[in-house]
Formats: structure tokens, sequence, C-alpha cells
């Protein structure tokens, strides 16, 4: 379900659930444990989850978004989310600093 893209909107699963921060936590979890990449792509607007989110300026959902990104590999997401940066320094996002950290080589 997670690698789907659906045709309304080409959202993906992470789009469809982005409103509810709890879902994006289990998410994250069963993803870090299950070995899974979860996909973070736009859609047909060219919006990220992250994007909406940021747009929205809710900082719990930003926050688990990045939590959840943290965990995935550097090219996974970045060209994505690299106009976000700012405004997630500016609404200091307690995740921003391990993801951050994670991207150290």
């Amino acid at each position: 379900m997670l690698y789907n893209i659906f045709p309304e909107d080409r959202n993906t699963f992470i789009h469809l659930v982005g409103n509810n921060f709890e879902a994006i936590n289990v998410i994250s979890s069963r993803s870090k444990s299950e070995g899974w990449i979860v996909p973070f792509l736009p859609d047909a607007k060219k919006l990220t989850p992250l994007d909406v989110a940021v747009e929205k300026k809710d900082i719990k959902l930003a926050n688990a978004f990045i939590k959840m990104l943290s965990k995935t590999p550097l090219d996974h997401h970045s060209r994505f989310i690299s106009d976000d940066i700012p405004k997630l320094i500016e609404f200091n996002i307690p995740n921003l600093e391990k993801y951050f950290d994670s991207r150290i080589f």
C-alpha cells in the first residue's frame, strides 16, 4: 500500500494519511523495524506531504515527517524538501537536529 500512487491527484498513501501525525509515527516506527523505505513523492500539484504540513504550519505533523525522513537514505527525498528547510528551522522543529545529524558522514 505504501508504494502505490493513487490515480486521483497522484496522491501517495502518505498524502492520504498525512493529516494524522499519529499514523505517520506508526508508519515511521514500523518502517524502521521492518526495514521498509517509505516513498516520499510529490503529488500532481508537485507538493510533498511535508510541503502541505509546512503550508498549514502544522509543526507537530512536520516534526513527524522529519523523524520519518531521518531514517531514510540521503537521496531519498532531499530534492523534494530543500525549499522547506528554512521554514523548518524557523518553526524550530524538534527532530530537525536529529535529521541533520543523520545526514553527516
